[in-house]
């Protein structure tokens, strides 16, 4: 029974994220527009990919190495994110694109992500999936009580809001899990950074196909269509995101579980796929259109649940990968999507606007569907 509630946790507190921020979302651009709030989420989105990299394959290298060396874990966390700091100067680009003001917030805004990311490893490892829950509502009740305080829109104090609230979040973590930091191993190691980079790789690999239509959008659309963009696709993420909350409890033994129980996986999902994805493109159509009032074309909704519906027929494959090893070809792939993303992005939106790039999303994700299908196919042959 244990087990069961720690993978529950889990579920809540990995599905709390992107929750909060579609709710967030809503709230934002029903107290400043779609103009203003559209303005925030383009910087917002530029902080959280330096983010990204300054997290350079933390969580998953380090997992591994607490794994392997489960008596020194302060040692690998500490050096770790020692080493990882010198990522940051990579916000000097933000004093050179950015006014001086909000460049400034926005470094601040990116240190405290960094600090909080870097729990990561930690949470996963001891199993404070509570903990991390507890302290992500605090948070998103932080941000929404600053929302409704301001009275008007300000982009530098809209970024203070947020960094208010990962302080708190950092202090609450930090506290809890504060024996893990040793002072006896602050020191910069470039093998640290070398370690992690194969990790990284990987992750930046999946993470530019799954998001550089919305850099796109962002380089491309008036801020007003950013906004529309960025919550309808978090919208459509979080459908994508219960395929992982489908297969969670199986996640531990899908390595080693043989391929009749496979396919069993695979067909729960395929069976739940097209349910879940109508039923939660129409609740987002209502939230969005009835409630809000957005006025987004039909097709934006229906590119953007077609786009979600690939992910519950090849999330077990990507895991396969991991199983035989091939994860040097799932990073080819990926990279070849992101590709694939890029350019037709940048062609569909031209003609059909956010539209365009749901569509885009929607073809790479079925080239991709294809690909793992048929990589995974002459892998489990062999």
């Amino acid at each position: 029974m244990n087990k069961i509630f720690k993978v529950i946790l889990n579920i809540l507190r990995s599905f709390s994220i992107p929750v909060f921020s579609f709710i967030i979302s809503l709230l934002g651009i029903s107290y400043f527009g779609k103009t203003d709030w559209g303005e925030f989420i383009y910087y917002l989105t530029w902080i959280l990919f330096l983010a990204f990299i300054c997290g350079f394959g933390n969580k998953e290298y380090l997992l591994r190495s607490y794994s392997d060396f489960p008596s020194q874990i302060s040692k690998y966390f500490t050096k770790n994110i020692i080493s990882r700091s010198v990522l940051l100067l990579l916000s000097l680009v933000l004093f050179l694109v950015f006014p001086f003001n909000i460049a400034m917030a926005s470094f601040s805004l990116l240190l405290l992500l960094f600090i909080y990311q870097s729990f990561d490893s930690l949470i996963i490892y001891n199993q404070k999936f509570l903990l991390q829950l507890i302290t992500e509502v605090i948070g998103f009740l932080l941000i929404i009580a600053i929302l409704i305080y301001i009275s008007e829109y300000n982009l530098e104090t809209l970024i203070y809001a947020f960094c208010i609230s990962y302080l708190f979040k950092i202090c609450i973590l930090a506290y809890f899990i504060k024996d893990h930091f040793s002072l006896n191993h602050i020191n910069f190691s470039i093998k640290e950074l070398k370690d992690s980079l194969s990790f990284f790789l990987i992750l930046f690999s999946g993470w530019m196909a799954s998001k550089i239509d919305l850099y796109i959008v962002n380089l491309t659309v008036t801020k007003d269509h950013i906004s529309e963009y960025q919550i309808g696709t978090t919208a459509f993420l979080l459908l994508q995101s219960i395929s992982y909350l489908i297969i969670s409890p199986y996640s531990k033994h899908i390595y080693r579980v043989n391929k009749k129980v496979i396919k069993k996986i695979k067909k729960i999902l395929s069976i739940t796929s097209l349910p879940l994805v109508v039923f939660g493109t129409s609740a987002t159509y209502l939230i969005l259109e009835v409630i809000m009032h957005l006025k987004l074309p039909l097709i934006f909704y229906i590119y953007g649940g077609l786009s979600a519906l690939p992910t519950y027929f090849f999330i077990v494959d990507i895991m396969m990968y991991y199983r035989y090893k091939k994860e040097v070809m799932l990073m080819k792939i990926n990279f070849f999507g992101a590709l694939l993303n890029l350019i037709s992005t940048f062609i569909f939106i031209r003609y059909l606007g956010i539209s365009g790039a749901l569509l885009s999303v929607f073809i790479t994700q079925c080239v991709m569907l294809i690909i793992y299908k048929s990589r995974h196919e002459n892998m489990a042959s062999k």
